[in-house]
């Protein structure tokens, strides 16, 4: 074990210098120890009494250091500590976040620089925003000599008065060690509020107490709130209204990373009425002292609301006890993840581990943040900015009434739309993609919730698949999403109708060709290896190639938009490419294909798949999208390719099947490139096709989930036979050079590359 971690564990177990081996005293000087110890729990906001720093410095100590970090790297006010930092130390929320806003106009920063919740909450309690932050540097500055001698005067121009609050009947209010002076100068209602503070060992209900008294006291700093939360409790999380988007904090080191804001985006994604407080608890695997400092941060900010307790039930279940809210939660370095999607009815009881899941009753559609930012552009309705900034910053959209006003927000957009040109036309088909969408899911009575799906990517696979099993029983996503595909058990997960791993990857092209008996000549060139010449089915004048690469995905490229190239200057890139991932090459030769101006004629065939009745013989005709006209239309095509889909069990998946139109032996047919799966948004056309067919399909029942687990198991197996192939256990790029031919054969590489 790394010396580090011998260092953490020690430290998790307060041990004292003495108490360490002799091996550990050798590398670590009692100094740089007790700067350790300190360092690990002030970074994780943990309390005296109960952290490893009560065993290297006094109390006291302890807090001035934490306050001293916490403004340095502009971090939240730690109210969790309030019983130490409020009370005994005297030092408000209003008094830290003015020296936080002064120190950054003393440095001449940006408004930005400072962390978004720290941003948000220092407007709530200073009342300073980013109007107000950049009104004061300008009238600072424009003392240009007294700025240049002494920045400090900014301190001056900022209020000197919190700005009023509006706590919730079930907020508690604590009282601060009042002086005899201070006391005795106090109104009689002042007093009687400061008595009965003192009696409650978490603060008094804010309900019954008097409000013109408690804010006056509020505002000299006498007092502070306290927000309990219980593990019974059930929380949900409103459009984030209000939210200031600046910066996340540091990530230059890892001391520079706020736990709690972390914790804040899980809370976003994972709060959910139907889950308590201790389920949550579980299911994130975060303690439940950090959840709680977390759930109670975001109440205090607006971004959360308590479901489960009245006034009245807040009062009885608080009124004598210790207190629901346990000051100093340890941020452990489990909070670190990246925000998850949590939402799911648990049966009450126990560690996660013994806990019996129901299932989840919601359906999750997903997308990413490329569809986001077109949603949070600022052409689009109020309704949509403000449920798509909730969806970039939270992670998720959920709610009956949220959707409803989503979906007419988009569909207001569309018609807001029609004088749009250019880029901002992609903007319009989102939103008229986004609107059809929702309503088709709608349709088939779920609840529903829109995910992005950078919300779960950091975290480890085991976790978010976890967490995805325990929120939502279908997952739909969006065609084309960038990344790798969500971590859902077949067996055991939600019904997952997007695409596996190994189905982001040229292999799934492959899988179609050899299974259908048909498609185009492919080359597969292994990363590392450079070829000296082309091959020799490309032509080098008036042709194109077509390069798929198998990082597609890392790399941000969709897996619908292969690379289209000049033969004439694709040797170089292709090389290029091979020095880091391995290339699927095929030819796109004018005398061969038939062409809209320099692209191939190519036809997206939704999925599930349709089959009308064919005005030519032998052959299956199916509705597809032409991308030379704009429209739906239909195909022809080999029923040898209805059959290999049909295998491959993604003949009743959702999604499209790419198909470019070639001469074969003279005549013209429509040859398979590739497949596709989840709802496709773009192009438009398609999209509501795929919408209406599945609303007549009732795709969302218990049999059509079962039928797409049966077919994703098919799948499968078939992508793994075919890797298992042709690569190294473990791996899924090719390692050796081989051909397709044009029955989906393959053959020798030297086929196509001998001169």
């Amino acid at each position: 074990m790394p010396t580090q971690e011998y260092l953490i564990k020690y430290i998790e177990a307060s041990a004292r210098y003495q108490e360490l081996p002799t091996r550990l005293k050798l590398v670590i000087s009692e100094d740089e120890w007790t700067k350790r110890v300190k360092e690990y729990c002030v970074h994780r906001g943990m309390s005296w009494e109960t952290s490893p720093a009560r065993t290297v410095c006094d109390e006291r100590t302890y807090y001035e250091t934490l306050l001293s970090e916490f403004r340095m790297l502009n971090r939240i006010f730690p109210y969790h500590l309030g019983e130490y930092i409020c009370r005994v130390l005297r030092v408000s929320p209003f008094r830290y976040y003015k020296d936080i806003l002064a120190n950054s106009m003393k440095e001449d920063n940006p408004y930005d620089s400072i962390p978004n919740f720290t941003a948000a909450d220092a407007l709530k309690v200073v009342g300073v925003g980013r109007n107000e932050y950049i009104a004061i540097m300008q009238q600072a500055k424009s003392k240009r000599l007294m700025w240049r001698v002494n920045k400090g005067l900014v301190r001056d121009l900022l209020p000197e008065r919190p700005r009023s609050v509006q706590p919730a009947p079930w907020w508690r209010v604590c009282v601060v060690n009042l002086g005899e002076v201070e006391f005795r100068t106090m109104s009689a209602a002042e007093a009687e509020v400061c008595r009965l503070a003192a009696n409650y060992a978490d603060g008094a209900p804010y309900k019954m107490l008097d409000p013109h008294a408690v804010f006056s006291l509020y505002t000299r700093e006498l007092v502070w709130f306290n927000i309990p939360i219980s593990p019974e409790d059930q929380v949900s999380i409103p459009p984030l209204e209000g939210f200031v988007s600046n910066k996340t904090s540091s990530v230059s080191s890892i001391d520079g990373i706020d736990p709690l804001e972390t914790l804040l985006y899980q809370i976003f994604v994972a709060a959910s009425e139907r889950v308590r407080v201790v389920e949550l608890a579980d299911i994130l695997n975060i303690p439940m002292d950090n959840l709680k400092v977390g759930i109670s941060m975001a109440c205090r900010l607006g971004f959360c609301n308590k479901l489960s307790s009245s006034p009245e039930a807040s009062l009885s279940n608080s009124a004598h006890s210790t207190g629901d809210f346990s000051p100093g939660g340890d941020m452990l370095q489990e909070a670190m993840a990246s925000p998850a999607s949590v939402q799911g009815e648990l049966e009450l009881g126990s560690p996660y581990n013994e806990l019996k899941t129901k299932i989840g009753k919601s359906v999750a559609f997903v997308v990413d943040s490329a569809v986001t930012g077109y949603l949070m552009m600022g052409a689009l309705t109020p309704e949509v900015k403000k449920h798509s900034v909730t969806l970039f910053e939270g992670g998720r959209v959920y709610g009956a009434s949220v959707i409803n006003e989503l979906i007419d927000g988009l569909q207001s957009s569309v018609e807001i739309s029609k004088d749009f040109e250019g880029e901002m036309l992609n903007l319009a088909a989102t939103a008229a993609s986004m609107a059809a969408v929702l309503k088709c899911l709608q349709s088939q009575n779920r609840p529903i919730e829109l995910l992005r799906k950078e919300s779960m990517e950091s975290l480890p696979l085991a976790k978010a698949e976890r967490i995805l099993s325990h929120s939502y029983d279908i997952i739909v996503p969006a065609a084309g999403l960038t990344g790798p595909s969500l971590p859902c058990s077949i067996s055991s997960g939600p019904a997952n109708f997007g695409p596996l791993p190994a189905s982001l990857t040229p292999w799934m092209n492959i899988a179609l060709y050899t299974h259908g008996g048909l498609g185009p000549k492919s080359l597969i060139i292994p990363a590392g290896h450079r070829l000296h010449h082309l091959p020799n089915f490309i032509s080098d004048t008036n042709s194109a190639v077509m390069l798929w690469r198998w990082d597609g995905m890392k790399t941000g490229l969709k897996a619908e938009d292969p690379l289209i190239i000049s033969s004439r200057c694709s040797l170089a890139i292709i090389n290029s490419l091979l020095t880091s991932t391995a290339v699927l090459i095929q030819s796109v030769d004018s005398e061969n294909i038939e062409n809209d101006g320099n692209s191939p004629a190519i036809a997206h065939v939704p999925l599930p798949l349709s089959i009308q009745e064919s005005s030519k013989e032998n052959m299956v005709t199916s509705p597809a999208f032409s991308a030379h006209h704009g429209e739906m239309t239909e195909v022809h095509y080999h029923p040898k390719i209805q059959r290999a889909m049909e295998e491959m069990g993604i003949s009743k998946s959702i999604g499209s099947v790419q198909f470019m139109r070639m001469k074969r032996n003279g005549n013209w047919a429509w040859v398979p490139l590739g497949v596709w799966l989840g709802i496709p948004l773009s192009p438009v056309p398609l999209c509501l096709h795929v919408c209406e067919t599945l609303e007549k399909m009732e795709f969302l029942s218990h049999e059509s989930c079962e039928q797409q687990r049966r077919g994703q198991t098919k799948l499968q197996q078939i992508l793994h036979d075919l890797i298992d192939s042709h690569v190294q256990p473990g791996h899924l790029l090719p390692m050796q050079c081989v051909g397709l031919d044009e029955t989906g054969v393959f053959v020798h590489a030297d086929t196509f590359l001998h001169s």
